[in-house]
């Protein structure tokens, strides 16, 4: 299953709204995957340091990961 996964994930390197996996490996009993660096914070950052979001912002955010998940999909 793992195997599976690795694999799609690595097919879908070139949607833009999808970080890419520059590659993974297995070391003993532990699998490790190299992401794409991310030079943005993650979410929950922002809502700690400006609490809610303006809904076009949430729009934007919505928009990408539903097109992310339809490619994927």
């Amino acid at each position: 299953q793992l195997v599976k996964e690795l694999t799609a994930f690595s097919r879908h390197a070139t949607i833009p709204e999808l970080i890419s996996m520059r590659a993974a490996f297995y070391d003993e009993g532990c699998v490790s995957m190299v992401l794409e660096y991310m030079n943005r914070r993650s979410l929950q950052e922002l809502l700690a340091q400006y609490g809610p979001l303006p809904e076009s912002l949430l729009q934007h955010i919505a928009a990408q990961v539903l097109r992310a998940l339809r490619h994927l999909h």
